[in-house]
Formats: structure tokens, sequence, C-alpha cells
């Protein structure tokens, strides 16, 4: 595959993004839920929900994209390990310590 093309009417962390996103593809998704927190800026493009002539324009634009961000750079690693298990797991631990510590 050149793209990762996820078209959501709602979402909130995509797992099909995340795993193109692994695989090194561009993204290009619907601007809806939390796609934009979860794609990595220089190497996706949004639309929005139903918009046909944005999507369009998205796939006609999706080579650029492809030749213009290094999957391998370590700023694109660092925004991937944002979503790992290990991240996740830490953040709802540090919810759960500010909830336990109000309660008490």
């Amino acid at each position: 595959s050149d793209v990762m093309i996820h078209s959501s009417r709602g979402e909130g962390i995509s797992n099909a993004i995340l795993e193109g996103m692994y695989a090194g593809l561009p993204v290009i998704a619907t601007n809806v839920g939390g796609i934009p927190e979860t794609v990595y800026p220089a190497s996706s493009m949004l639309f929005p929900y139903k918009d046909h002539e944005a999507l369009y324009q998205c796939l006609l634009k999706s080579r650029e994209l492809k030749s213009s961000f290094d999957p391998d750079s370590e700023d694109y690693k660092k925004h991937l390990a944002k979503f790992s298990v290990e991240a996740m797991v830490q953040r709802f631990e540090e919810i759960i310590e500010i909830v336990t510590k109000e309660r008490n």
C-alpha cells in the first residue's frame, strides 16, 4: 500500500490508523473525534466527513505526502511511542493515582 485511507464519522484513537502509521504509511483520514490528535501532521491529510471532493483532492496529493516524510525519523518514532501499550498503561496509572488521591 502507498497510503492509509480512513473514512469515519466518529472515532477515538483509531487502531487502524495506528497500524497504518506503524507500517510507515501516510494517512488520509476524516477530521473527526480523536483522529487529528492521533495522526502525525507531516504524514497526514485530513478531510471533513462526507466531503468527497476534499477526499479526492487528498488522494491527488497523496504521492507528495508519501515522499515528504521519513517514517524512520526520531520525531515520527516519538509520536508513535505516545500510543504504545506502555504509554497507555502509564496514563491510566496516572489517572487512577489522581482519582484515588482525590477520594482520600
